[in-house]
């Protein structure tokens, strides 16, 4: 569970968000972060090639988390190098809305409106600080993307083996903005978090134009965006492209309209219950 390295070296600990989500107090968390990390260094204590510590949750650790993971491997024999791929804003916002809409956690309106992305700047700056310029590896998002990630991370850190064993998967694959649709309306209708799992696939496989943000939220971003990719083309010399996202306008279908669209495609009718109209 690479989400157990976080009480042990991220800023925020065992009260990490991803333990309160799970319920998981803080004292159990370290504890399982203990025993984690116990198991690690056991692992690698007599291995001389590269360890890859691989979290999502690793980006934000903060440069005091970083400098106690940096300390802990080089007592352990090894030096570390941060790898950082990064991803142009409008494209991380168009995704960061697909991920939340499809999860519920916010409504496209939102969104649009507030657009969501990581910067580059935050991610950087600490390891900049803790282990320096020569120990950072950069790597384009699109650039990586060509091979597969997969191959990409290894080619990067040094495996020079047969690439055509190592399987392409894809995950999180791009929606249609039909598809968007629905499933924002869904979560409206059923008021629950998640889309149920059972339904998940008929609503992500409509099939339609790409989904991507209004144009108005597309130049937002590009606004507030500038100054991070000018830092980062001066510190790592990767200059991002705008991607070809095609900002639409939304021509929002009626309530009533997506309703039936939503019932078609999921093959349900409504029952009335007390509060609302449900999928039976």
């Amino acid at each position: 569970d690479h989400a157990l390295l976080v009480p042990e070296f991220h800023r925020f600990g065992p009260g990490h968000f991803h333990f309160k989500n799970r319920g998981i107090a803080a004292d159990d968390a370290k504890l399982q972060s203990g025993y984690f990390w116990a198991r690690i260094c056991e692992e690698i204590e007599d291995f001389d090639g590269a360890v890859l510590l691989s979290s999502e949750y690793l980006y934000n650790m903060g440069a005091p988390g970083l400098g106690r993971l940096d300390r802990a491997l080089h007592q352990l024999g090894f030096d570390l190098t941060v790898v950082c791929y990064v991803r142009h804003p409008v494209s991380l916002a168009i995704s960061s809305a697909q991920q939340n809409i499809k999860r519920g956690t916010s409504t496209i309106a939102e969104m649009t409106e507030r657009p969501r992305w990581h910067s580059v700047v935050d991610a950087l700056e600490p390891p900049l600080q803790v282990v320096g310029r020569e120990r950072i590896i950069v790597r384009s998002h699109v650039d990586a993307l060509e091979q597969g990630a997969e191959r990409d991370l290894l080619r990067t850190i040094g495996y020079r083996g047969p690439l055509a064993a190592i399987p392409r998967r894809l995950a999180n694959p791009a929606l249609s903005l039909e598809a968007v649709l629905l499933i924002d309306t869904y979560h409206a209708m059923v008021r629950e978090k998640c889309v149920p799992a059972n339904m998940v696939a008929s609503l992500l496989g409509v099939e339609g134009r790409r989904f991507s943000l209004p144009r108005r939220a597309v130049e937002c971003i590009l606004e507030q965006a500038e100054p991070e990719m000018h830092w980062l083309e001066q510190q790592f010399g990767i200059r991002l492209a705008v991607p070809d996202s095609s900002p639409q306008e939304m021509d929002m279908p009626s309530p009533t309209e997506l309703r039936e669209r939503i019932l078609s495609h999921l093959g349900l009718t409504m029952q009335k219950g007390r509060n609302d109209a449900r999928p039976s």
